[in-house]
Formats: structure tokens, C-alpha cells, sequence
């Protein structure tokens, strides 16, 4: 997590924002599976923040077509 949100000290506990719209994320993860159903070429890499780019919603529909290249974005290119 790169930003922080307020939270409860003694627990820990986020007090997050609810929002009455997807987010960037979700819809770009939706945008991607959906463009991976039509051609089969697509394919999804990231680099340890399948969560965070919503690459998790791609690799439930397209685990094999997905690649984690964990913290070493250079392996990407």
C-alpha cells in the first residue's frame, strides 16, 4: 500500500472511504478481461501488484496468460 489512510491506533483498523463508483482499477481490470475474451494475444503482466492493478480479476479469468514478475519490472520488458 502506498498511501495511508486514516485509521484506529489501537487496532489498526482503516477508516476507508466509501465510493459510489468503481474505481480506476476495477474498471481497467474489467476493460483488460474483457479485451482478452475477444483476442486471444492479450496477455497481462505485472510486478508483485496483481491487487493493486487489478491483474488478480485478469488471472482468475486467464491464469496461464498472466506473469508475476515480482519486484524486478525489469523482467517485464
Amino acid at each position: 500500500m502506498h498511501g495511508v489512510v486514516k485509521f484506529e491506533q489501537r487496532t489498526g483498523k482503516q477508516f476507508k472511504a466509501e465510493s459510489k463508483t468503481m474505481s480506476y482499477t476495477n474498471y481497467f481490470a474489467d476493460a483488460l478481461v474483457a479485451e482478452a475474451k475477444r483476442d486471444s494475444r492479450v496477455i497481462g503482466i505485472h510486478a508483485a501488484m496483481g491487487g493493486g492493478t487489478g491483474m488478480n480479476r485478469f488471472e482468475k479469468y486467464f491464469p496461464e496468460r498472466t506473469f508475476d514478475v515480482g519486484i524486478a519490472e525489469q523482467h517485464a520488458v
